[in-house]
């Protein structure tokens, strides 16, 4: 009897819009396996008033590493001279930031 090899699941679609200049909605799920795609995905942006706006709203899953994300995401924005803000914030990437300490890090709401 030979075995089934193991069957390869592609990770759920991750993605971050741009719904106007400066400002993002990210949908999808943020896990170890897509959180690597998004990485640099706010460099070079326009960045009208030098700030910038991540709407978390579309999120339908979150673990450690999408809050880690975001952490990086303020690190690279903070470089870049800008600040930024994200909005409507899943109640798991709260829980994350409370537990860590890094709800005022992350500027989230």
């Amino acid at each position: 009897m030979t075995k089934k090899p193991a069957e390869v699941t592609t990770p759920p679609p991750v993605r971050l819009e741009t719904t106007s200049p400066g400002c993002y909605r990210l949908v999808g799920q943020l896990t170890f396996a897509t959180v690597p795609s998004l990485v640099d995905a706010l460099n070079g942006g326009a960045h009208p008033g030098r700030r910038v706006e991540v709407d978390l709203s579309g999120i339908t899953l979150s673990d450690s590493a999408g809050t880690a994300l975001l952490v990086e995401w303020v690190k690279q924005t903070r470089l870049q001279g800008l600040k930024l803000t994200y909005l409507n914030t899943p109640g798991q990437i709260q829980a994350i930031a409370k537990v860590t300490g890094l709800e005022t890090f992350l500027s989230i709401n």
